[in-house]
C-alpha cells in the first residue's frame, strides 16, 4: 500500500524541478536571442526599410558600410550573409562590376567553409551572366557540376547554352544532369532537331536525317523532326517519300499541317500530279477547317482549274469556319464577279480588313502568351520549346 502512495507522489515531487528547468531553457533562449538582436546594427534595419522603399541605392549603401565595419573588426564570416545579399542588390541595380568585385573578394578570404564558398562561386557565375561575360560564367557553373548545387548550376548552363545555340553541349547537359523527364525528353528532341536543321541547310542530308531520327526515337511527336525528313527526302527527290513524312504529322499534330501544305503540294507538283496535292490538301481544309492553307490553296486553284472553278471551290473553304483572314480573301472572289463599279468600294474594305488583321492576328505562345507576327520553334520571351500556335490565331 505504502508503495502505490509512493508512485503517485513521484510526479508532484518532480513537478518543480520541471518547472524549474524549463523557466530556465527559456531565460537562456531568450538571453541568446536578445544577444543576437543587439548584435545586428540598425542600419540593417534601415536598409531593410530602403530595399520595401524600392530605394536599392541606399540599401547597398548601408549594407556596404556594415560590412566594411565588420571587416574592420575581424568578423569576416559574420559578414557573409550580408555580403551575399549586397551582391544581388549590386547586380540587380545593374553594377556588375561592383557585384563581381564583392564576390571575389569573398572568395579569397580564408577559412571560409567550402560550402559558402560554392555558394559565393555561384553568385559570381550570375555576376558574369548579367554582366554579359558568359564564358567566364560558364566556367563558375560548371566547376559546381560536382558540388551540392549542381542541378542549380546545370539548369543556368543549359539556358546558356540555349542562348548560345550550342547544341552538342545542351545535349550533353540534359544526359548527364537529367531532371525532369519529360519536360526535358522534349527538350532534348528540339536539339537534335537544330542540329538536323543546322545540317539541312549546309546539305549535309545524311547527317540532317540521323539527327532528325533521333529527334523522333526520342519524342514520337516532334512534327519537327518529321518537317526535316521531309525536307530532306524532297532534296533528294524522292518526292513520294517527302510527302509520307510530311502528311505523317496529321498523325502526331494537325495544327502543324499548315507548316507543310506548301511543300506537300510542291512534292505532288514535282511529280507531275498537282490535282492529288490539292485534292489532299482541300481535305484537310474540310477535317480541320482551323488550319490556315485557304490562301495558299486558292493560289494553287488558280493554276490548276480554271479560274470560276477555284472561286467556288474556295468560297466553299471560307464558309465552314469563316474569319477576318478568310473575309478578305472572300471579298476578292467575290469582287472578281462582281460590278467593275464597285472595285473602289472593294479596295476600300479590304485596307480596313487587313489592317484590322495585322493588329489581330498573331502567332502566340501558349505559354507565357507572347504575341509575334513570326513563328517561333522556341518561344522567345519564355524558352520554352514548340509552344507557338502553328496557325496564326486572333489575340
Amino acid at each position: 500500500m505504502e508503495n502505490n502512495i509512493f508512485i503517485w507522489l513521484i510526479p508532484i515531487i518532480l513537478l518543480p524541478i520541471f518547472f524549474g528547468m524549463g523557466w530556465l531553457a527559456a531565460r537562456i533562449d531568450m538571453r541568446t536571442v536578445l544577444k543576437q538582436a543587439k548584435a545586428i546594427p540598425m542600419r540593417f534595419y534601415k536598409s531593410l526599410d530602403a530595399v520595401i522603399d524600392h530605394k536599392t541605392n541606399v540599401a547597398a549603401d548601408t549594407l556596404q558600410s556594415i560590412i566594411d565595419e565588420q571587416h574592420e573588426t575581424g568578423q569576416q564570416i559574420e559578414s557573409y550573409e550580408l555580403a551575399l545579399t549586397l551582391g544581388k542588390l549590386f547586380r540587380k541595380r545593374g553594377e556588375n562590376d561592383k557585384a563581381i568585385a564583392l564576390h571575389q573578394k569573398l572568395l579569397s578570404l580564408a577559412d571560409t567553409p567550402e560550402e559558402k564558398l560554392q555558394k559565393i562561386q555561384f553568385e559570381l557565375g550570375q555576376d558574369y551572366q548579367s554582366a554579359g561575360l558568359v564564358n567566364r560564367a560558364e566556367k563558375q557553373f560548371e566547376d559546381l557540376l560536382n558540388s551540392p548545387l549542381k542541378q542549380q548550376a546545370s539548369e543556368i548552363l543549359l539556358n546558356i547554352y540555349q542562348q548560345d545555340r550550342d547544341w552538342e553541349k545542351a545535349i550533353e547537359m540534359v544526359s548527364n544532369f537529367p531532371q525532369d523527364g519529360i519536360s526535358q525528353q522534349f527538350d532534348l528532341a528540339q536539339f537534335y532537331c537544330e542540329l538536323a536543321q543546322k545540317a539541312l541547310i549546309e546539305s549535309h542530308l545524311d547527317e540532317a536525317e540521323n539527327y532528325a531520327q533521333k529527334a523522333l526515337y526520342i519524342n514520337k511527336k516532334c512534327t519537327r523532326a518529321n518537317i526535316i525528313l521531309g525536307d530532306v527526302e524532297f532534296k533528294r527527290g524522292n518526292y513520294a517519300k517527302a510527302i509520307e513524312a510530311y502528311t505523317t504529322i496529321e498523325k502526331q499534330n494537325y495544327a502543324y499541317l499548315t507548316m507543310v501544305g506548301e511543300k506537300i503540294y510542291d512534292a505532288y507538283d514535282a511529280m507531275h500530279k498537282p490535282e492529288q496535292g490539292l485534292d489532299l490538301l482541300i481535305g484537310y481544309m474540310r477535317a480541320f477547317p482551323q488550319l490556315n492553307l485557304t490562301n495558299l490553296i486558292y493560289e494553287k486553284l488558280l493554276l490548276v482549274w480554271d479560274f470560276k472553278k477555284a472561286n467556288e471551290i474556295t468560297a466553299n473553304l471560307i464558309r465552314i469556319n469563316p474569319n477576318l483572314e478568310k473575309i478578305y480573301l472572300l471579298t476578292d472572289i467575290a469582287m472578281s464577279e462582281g460590278e467593275p463599279s464597285l472595285k473602289t468600294d472593294a479596295d476600300i474594305i479590304k485596307k480596313i480588313l487587313a489592317n484590322q488583321i495585322n493588329k489581330s492576328f498573331m502567332y502566340q505562345c501558349k505559354h507565357c502568351h507572347f504575341k509575334s507576327q513570326v513563328f517561333f520553334w522556341r518561344c522567345p520571351a519564355c524558352g520554352k520549346w514548340e509552344t507557338f500556335t502553328p496557325n496564326r490565331i486572333e489575340v
